[in-house]
């Protein structure tokens, strides 16, 4: 519980700092709704809305929380997600990341973008459930298990819409152990000065440091 307690703490400094930094603080919310599991999964039977019966695809609800802030123009940034989920047993599970996001490419109203960073996963505990095979996966006997993922991340196209709001693609790896995930979300920018702008070409400019569509 200490290390959730501890996730809700971090969550909370990097809401309440960032918003009040005059410079490009993003907000993203997240949606998804099907979890991939490769590999040999153990415990498939308790995988409650499996959609394969060996477990590799199944049914995993989840909500993303997150803000970034740009440390150099618009195409690098630190970012945090707190996310909330419905595992492959059907019980409550989280994370929390923190990480590096950089844009790779843009065209027009297109962006990509990849992302690297570590993560502390929890969930309440499976040991209780008839027929868990016991792995070493996420830790604690108690009613929450954590384990920290130290590699996760993922890459995510944007479409802009207008000079504060994008909508967004994601294919994810690593939010939870051993799973990859697709999402669909909204970006809203609370500011659009940039800290270190620089000439800009088409198909967008900037005017007064801010960030528009060219006419």
């Amino acid at each position: 519980m200490n290390n959730i307690f501890g996730n809700i703490a971090l969550f909370c400094i990097l809401v309440f700092v960032p918003a009040g930094i005059h410079c490009q603080t993003v907000f993203n919310l997240k949606l998804g709704y099907i979890g991939f599991h490769p590999g040999k999964n153990l415990n498939s039977a308790l995988y409650e809305n499996k959609l394969v019966e060996d477990g590799a695809v199944v049914v995993e609800p989840s909500v993303w929380i997150g803000f970034e802030y740009f440390l150099r123009d618009d195409h690098t940034s630190v970012e945090f997600y707190q996310g909330f989920l419905s595992d492959a047993a059907a019980r409550s599970a989280g994370f929390s990341f923190i990480g590096f996001k950089r844009r790779f490419f843009q065209y027009y109203r297109n962006s990509f973008y990849a992302e690297i960073g570590t993560t502390i996963s929890f969930r309440e505990n499976w040991s209780p459930l008839a027929g868990y095979v016991e792995q070493t996966n996420y830790e604690g006997s108690g009613k929450w298990q954590t384990k920290w993922i130290w590699v996760s991340g993922g890459l995510s196209y944007y479409f802009y819409i207008s000079k504060k709001h994008d909508l967004s693609i994601t294919l994810w790896y690593g939010h939870y152990d051993q799973t990859l995930t697709f999402m669909l979300g909204y970006r809203f920018w609370f500011s659009t000065i940039f800290k270190h702008p620089k000439p800009c070409k088409c198909p967008f400019d900037k005017y007064d440091k801010k960030y528009k569509h060219k006419h």
